[in-house]
């Protein structure tokens, strides 16, 4: 970056303009898009800037010390946040916003975060390429309902479209596609990738999605994690939601796993707590998925990156090296 460069991305409009508060406290990588630029806008403006890698007291600490009213991290860190402050037993009245990204929160951290903090919560998607796209209100978040972002800025092009790039009508599922102005067009030394998620100026970050009647982004799941079940392709965030609804199910993700002659087969891997029946599951499951489980595996923790997304090739990985062929 120039210097110059460097002061149109401090000036870009981001969540903290729209929905944060001063002070923000953010929990992501400092190299990240959203902490990186986050604080050279703060420094710009004379404004402090507030991040901590910590999960244990010291994190409750800065927060309270400091006045923090934003609160910025993914729905993991967010998790931790609320794992240090049940065990320290601090209280953070000025905390008034929490705003998510990285992944879609469940219905459990929601209720969660509004059972032990009086925020306003926000859900917001964006990349470190591009910055920004949309955000949503969803301190009262109706469980089952899909998550879905308003355009965060006037000059953001999003559009959805088919395998060959055409748009597809409002309402139809396809691959979220975007471009701004002064957003990231390549990847440093690595023309492969450039080409692979720049196309025609647009960024392609690897989600599929719709547009809704009122214009807003639905996600759907990444087009890297559909899974081809002998020819029919399956999101499998589809059935981990419908998972997640049944009694006792407090985490889950649904995975391949190699079949007969080659085919691959549904496995879902479940974190589950005393309320759990596993014939009621298995039946609400033949009921309610689009497609037949052929294996559910009990686990202490579903691991996930530090954006807080299900890591499936690792659960596929996994299997394949307990369950030799």
């Amino acid at each position: 970056y120039t210097a110059e460069s460097l002061l149109n991305k401090a000036e870009r409009k981001s969540p903290y303009d729209l929905i944060g508060l001063d002070h923000v406290f953010s929990m992501y990588l400092f190299g990240s898009g959203q902490s990186y630029g986050l604080a050279l806008k703060n420094l710009i403006a004379g404004k402090p800037f507030f991040s901590c890698y910590f999960n244990d007291y010291r994190m409750a600490k800065i927060v309270s010390q400091n006045s923090i009213r934003t609160l910025s991290g993914s729905p993991m860190q967010v998790s931790s946040f609320l794992d240090v402050q049940t065990q320290t037993g601090t209280q953070f009245p000025l905390l008034k916003t929490i705003i998510l990204g990285g992944s879609a929160p469940t219905q459990q951290l929601i209720d969660r975060i509004n059972s032990q903090l009086d925020c306003q919560i926000f859900n917001t998607y964006g990349s470190t390429e591009a910055g920004g796209i949309t955000y949503e209100d969803i301190s009262k978040h109706i469980a089952g309902a899909k998550f879905a972002g308003t355009l965060m800025h006037s000059d953001v092009t999003l559009q959805i479209v088919d395998d060959e790039d055409n748009e597809v009508p409002q309402g139809e599922v396809g691959i979220v596609r975007y471009k701004r102005p002064g957003m990231t067009t390549s990847y440093y030394k690595n023309p492969a990738a450039s080409a692979e998620f720049f196309k025609d100026g647009f960024f392609y970050p690897g989600d599929i999605g719709l547009l809704d009647v009122q214009g807003r982004l639905v996600l759907e799941g990444r087009t890297n994690e559909v899974i081809n079940i002998g020819g029919v392709k399956l999101n499998p965030e589809v059935i981990d939601k419908i998972a997640l609804a049944q009694l006792g199910v407090v985490d889950c993700a649904t995975f391949s796993i190699p079949g007969e002659a080659g085919v691959e087969r549904l496995a879902i891997a479940l974190v589950i707590d005393a309320d759990f029946n596993p014939q009621l599951f298995e039946k609400a499951m033949e009921k309610k998925s689009p497609h037949r489980l052929a294996m559910v595996v009990q686990m202490e923790k579903i691991e996930r990156n530090e954006n807080g997304k299900i890591m499936r090739s690792t659960l596929s990985k996994q299997f394949l090296e307990r369950n030799p062929q």
